[in-house]
């Protein structure tokens, strides 16, 4: 059985040539093909000649085309000027140069198909990592079907408004909480809830309570009816339950701990697992996830549950399941992958951070922006950064006792500011101070 070729020839003679008898419609062309469309050689030679004539604004013909590719030294090896004229008389008319144009999309494609599953191919037989080859695969994929989504063009803004109205309703309805409920109310209100297909990094300092923090948003979303998934890359389950039976109930988690609980704590407890085993939180805790593995969980938690809120705990530990010239890169992927993922699936994507010394070194301990360990693409692709910064956790004589500050240093859409929260830490619970 032969192998059918993975190029057309005359499709690729039948663009060019429309070209040539249109000039105008390689504006077309250049938005749905690339370069690497043409298979030929000398068609592609030929194809980078027009775009750089395009690019002058000058009227793509023979004449203009022969002159370029003289200055290149490459008409002769294109055909020479016998072989282009014979190109612009291969097709009768213009008007189907798109349709021409998509042939040459799907042998594009399956050539790039061949040669990613062709390198799968030689990692396997070289003996590389299961999850990593199979976490190139799935992204070689991905890439690929991204290719076959239609490119939208301008829309009028009439139409862009039109279900505004129902937009504006909801609002109201919801009295300003727009997304996924957030670890307290102040900060509902300042961002409005954590929003569809928005990227949230959550930074802080070791032992300054970050994990807590994410489990009371974790929680305050799957109480609100939102699925939350988990992804524990440094806690175990057994802990990471410890703690939300502990925010649930409020028990002493070092009662937990021990098992060293009285009657009350076992009220306590027995009515905290009945109302967590009601909630629809999902977990998943294993070191060394990738961001493959975390992107193909997410995807199936979203067939699942259409409104969802994912948590990343935390980011530094996520794998980014590929080769990497150093650290930064890699990080520098794995938070534009988190990105694409709230994106792809429409939810919201909170990531914990840790952050580097910096901050010790000063004498305001508070956290910035360029403290955020080992990858400035972390700020960049973070709609909203939020820090963790508690004053006792550095000055035992502090006034602001049990008090967080949650310093929003950047919101795409919300604007920066400070919103302060009671940290109960015997119970790892966030609450608002007014409720203190």
């Amino acid at each position: 059985m032969i192998d059918p070729p993975l190029f057309n020839l005359e499709a690729e003679q039948a663009v060019i040539g429309a070209i040539l008898l249109e000039p105008k419609s390689i504006d077309a062309v250049r938005e749905k093909a690339p370069e690497q469309a043409f298979y030929h050689k000398a068609h592609r030679t030929i194809y980078q000649a027009m775009l750089e004539i395009a690019d002058q604004n000058i009227p793509i013909d023979l004449v203009q085309l022969t002159e370029i590719l003289q200055k290149k030294q490459k008409l002769d090896e294109v055909g020479g000027v016998i072989y282009m004229s014979q190109l612009a008389g291969s097709v009768p008319t213009a008007s189907n140069i798109l349709y021409y144009v998509d042939i040459l999309l799907e042998k594009h494609r399956l050539r790039n198909l061949k040669q990613a599953l062709g390198k799968s191919l030689s990692a396997i037989a070289e003996g590389d990592d299961f999850e990593e080859v199979l976490s190139e695969i799935t992204e070689d994929v991905s890439r690929l079907s991204d290719q076959l989504e239609p490119e939208e063009g301008f829309i009028h803004i009439a139409k862009s408004a039109e279900g505004h109205e129902d937009v504006m309703e909801g609002r109201v309805q919801h009295k300003g909480l727009t997304g996924v409920k957030t670890a307290g109310s102040a900060l509902d209100m300042f961002t409005g809830g954590r929003q569809k297909g928005e990227l949230i990094v959550v930074a802080a300092r070791p032992s300054i309570g970050k994990s807590d923090y994410m489990l009371n948003e974790a929680l305050n979303a799957a109480k609100s009816g939102t699925a939350a998934g988990i992804f524990s890359l440094e806690m175990p389950g057994v802990m990471l339950t410890d703690r939300l039976i502990s925010v649930i109930g409020h028990i002493d988690r070092l009662k937990l701990r021990t098992g060293l609980l009285d009657d009350e704590d076992w009220y306590k407890y027995t009515m905290a697992r009945s109302v967590l085993s009601k909630l629809p939180i999902y977990v998943v805790a294993k070191q060394g996830q990738s961001i493959q593995s975390i992107r193909n969980k997410v995807k199936w938690l979203k067939r699942e549950h259409n409104n969802l809120v994912i948590y990343i705990d935390y980011l530094q530990l996520v794998n980014g399941g590929q080769r990497f010239p150093n650290r930064e890169a890699e990080l520098g992927y794995i938070s534009r992958s988190l990105k694409q993922i709230a994106l792809e699936n429409d939810c919201p994507v909170i990531a914990i951070s840790a952050i580097n010394r910096n901050s010790e070194k000063r004498q305001d301990k508070r956290p910035m922006l360029s403290d955020l360990r080992e990858s400035g693409q972390i700020e960049f692709d973070a709609d909203e950064v939020d820090f963790l910064y508690r004053d006792d956790y550095y000055n035992s004589d502090s006034e602001k006792k049990n008090i967080t500050e949650i310093i929003i240093a950047k919101g795409r859409n919300t604007g920066i500011g400070v919103i302060e929260m009671g940290y109960l830490k015997q119970y790892g619970k966030f609450v608002d101070l007014h409720l203190t």
